[in-house]
């Protein structure tokens, strides 16, 4: 789950869970659900340069982390990333409609045989950097409750969503 921040306020929660993929907004009780035609109709994430920093390590949450430059193009806009990845745990294969890019992107890195801590983005064309961080890390299977759609919520088309987002 994704907490504070300007990509949690935008989104809300995303939830994956057995080839189901939506985002849960509590602030207006309405459940996006994102199909392989919302995927279909946007760019995914493509990785066009991926190497490791040498000599560059940090510790983050008592894992031992290696840096990794990585290009992106997404919708034409290039971004630069600097990746903090530990070899001691693997980042896992997620099924459904949002699996392309998050397989590829900022959470699986499929190029890359480590899981992702932390994650450096420079914004096309902007003076942001944003950073995304590992805060705590569960080992314990999560409760099933967290997967579960809220009762009385608004089912929406994830293109809805983007489209506001996007205005």
């Amino acid at each position: 789950s994704m907490e504070g921040g300007m990509m949690a306020s935008m989104m809300g929660k995303i939830i994956m869970n057995k080839g189901e993929s939506y985002v849960v907004r509590d602030d207006d009780k309405t459940i996006f659900l994102m199909s392989d035609e919302d995927l279909a109709n946007s760019e995914q994430p493509e990785v066009k340069d991926l190497e490791k920093i040498e000599g560059e390590s940090r510790e983050i949450l008592g894992y031992t982390c290696e840096a990794y430059r990585m290009k992106m193009i997404q919708n034409g806009q290039e971004m630069n990333q600097v990746v903090w990845a530990t070899r001691a745990l693997k980042a896992p294969v997620i099924d459904g409609a949002a699996a392309a890019g998050m397989n590829q992107g900022m959470a699986g890195l499929k190029d890359l045989d480590a899981f992702p801590m932390e994650v450096e983005i420079e914004l096309a064309g902007m003076p942001i950097k944003m950073v995304l961080s590992v805060s705590e890390l569960k080992m314990e299977k999560p409760d099933p409750g967290v997967f579960a759609k809220p009762k009385g919520y608004e089912q929406k088309p994830f293109s809805e969503m983007m489209k506001a987002i996007r205005n």
